[in-house]
C-alpha cells in the first residue's frame, strides 16, 4: 500500500534527482569560454608549432602549461605576453606556429576548463634540446613524462 510518507519520500527524492540532472546539463551545456576567441586562436597555433606530432594527451599538457602561467601572478597576464616570453616557447617564432583542427579543438577544450592539468608550468623536449641545465631544471622535482616532452611538476 502506498502511504502518504512513501509519496512525499518519492517526491522528494526525484525532485533530488531532477535538480542534480538540471544542474549536470547546465555545466555540460557551459560554452562561454574564459578566453576571448583570439587567444584561443593563439594557444592553438602554440600548441601546433610545440608538439603538431604529438599525441592529443601530450598537447593538452603543453595547453595547460600556458594557462597555468596565465593564472599565476609570476607570469605575464595575457596568453600572447606568455607564449611571446623571451625563451619560453620556440615554436613561437617558426613558421609551425599555424593552427590545425586537433589543437584548436584542444585549445577550445582546455579554455572551457576540459583536461587542464594544472601546477605544471615549465616543459622541455629532450632530444631536441641542448640545454642540460634546463633539462636538469625540469627534473629536479616531480615531472610527468610524455611521448616526446618532460613536464616539470610545480614551479
Amino acid at each position: 500500500m502506498i502511504t502518504k510518507g512513501l509519496l512525499e519520500y518519492i517526491a522528494k527524492r526525484f525532485l533530488l534527482h531532477l535538480i542534480i540532472v538540471v544542474s549536470a546539463i547546465s555545466v555540460l551545456s557551459k560554452e562561454d569560454s574564459t578566453l576571448p576567441e583570439s587567444d584561443i586562436e593563439l594557444l592553438s597555433k602554440l600548441i601546433t608549432s610545440e608538439c603538431g606530432i604529438c599525441p592529443t594527451e601530450e598537447k593538452y599538457l603543453v595547453g595547460s602549461v600556458v594557462l597555468n602561467r596565465l593564472e599565476d601572478d609570476k607570469f605575464p597576464n595575457s596568453v600572447e605576453g606568455v607564449i611571446s616570453q623571451n625563451r619560453q616557447f620556440d615554436g613561437y617564432l617558426t613558421n609551425q606556429f599555424v593552427r590545425s583542427l586537433e589543437s584548436d579543438k584542444v585549445a577550445k577544450n582546455l579554455a572551457l576548463g576540459e583536461n587542464k592539468t594544472p601546477h605544471i608550468f615549465y616543459f622541455v623536449r629532450e632530444d631536441l634540446s641542448n640545454n642540460k641545465k634546463f633539462i636538469n631544471f625540469i627534473k629536479s622535482g616531480p615531472f610527468i613524462k610524455a611521448k616526446y616532452h618532460t613536464f616539470k611538476i610545480g614551479l
